[in-house]
């Protein structure tokens, strides 16, 4: 049976604090890029947003391609509302709050 020394044993507490300070480190690390990608990935969104509306704006004439770009899918209930899920997450939140448009477009209106 092989002695542990104090010597060992200091090391053994030396290496596990600096084993628990480089995976604190690569956890922020990972952090800071899971950050960084979703920034990136937003950026690219919005100027694929931008890209596409400047485009719609642009059309005489909606053609099914360009629809399928725009939407991911419409759903009908049985009370027959419509809801248009778009394939664009900022145009999503606008159908979110399409029922407080509406109401701050009648109040404007009276």
């Amino acid at each position: 049976m092989k002695k542990i020394t104090l010597e060992y044993l200091g090391k053994l507490i030396s290496e596990r604090t600096n084993l628990m300070k480089q995976r604190e480190e690569v956890k922020q690390k990972l952090t800071r890029t899971e950050n960084e990608v979703n920034i990136k990935n937003k950026i690219k969104e919005e100027k694929e947003l931008d890209e596409l509306i400047e485009n719609f704006l642009k059309l005489k004439q909606i053609d099914k391609i360009f629809l399928y770009r725009l939407i991911n899918k419409i759903e009908i209930d049985k009370d027959k509302n419509v809801y248009i899920y778009f394939n664009f997450s900022k145009l999503n939140h606008i159908n979110e709050n399409l029922d407080e448009f509406i109401k701050i477009e009648e109040l404007l209106n009276i």
